[in-house]
């Protein structure tokens, strides 16, 4: 990779909740980066299509070995967004877990259904963009 360029990934798909409203699912929407490349990074979503009582937020998850990975943490804001539209990237976010090899950007979704939750759906599109070391 030359330096100082950006890398840019596309991804779209399909984000669900458990039907409890206690669960928080990440659905990862990027294949597995390496952190070593990267101190940073950042994601503009498109909310698209919810099924109802969805609420979602950015989130990453970093792995050693590319199969296990640890429990995803959001990034860029801790608010979830319910409205369907664009929710634009802010700062580069820092590659917090340096010391992991592999991470991968997706969102966090919960369920806000009220009596008797089911589970949800939404359709998000993410362009996220790597800040080369």
């Amino acid at each position: 990779m030359s330096c100082g360029s950006k890398k840019t990934k596309r991804a779209r798909g399909g984000v669900w909740t458990a039907a409890s409203t206690s669960t928080v699912v990440f659905v990862a929407l990027t294949p597995p980066v390496r952190t070593a490349d990267y101190s940073g990074f950042r994601a503009t979503v498109e909310l698209r299509a919810s099924s109802g009582d969805i609420e979602v937020r950015r989130g990453v998850s970093y792995s050693n070995d590319g199969i296990t990975w640890d429990t995803a943490v959001n990034f860029g804001s801790s608010s979830y967004v319910t409205v369907a539209g664009f929710d634009y990237a802010g700062a580069y976010t820092t590659v917090t877990s340096p010391s992991k090899q592999f991470m991968r950007l997706g969102m966090q979704a919960r369920n806000a259904g009220a009596a008797s939750p089911i589970v949800e759906e939404m359709l998000v599109s993410m362009t996220a963009e790597f800040k080369p070391r």
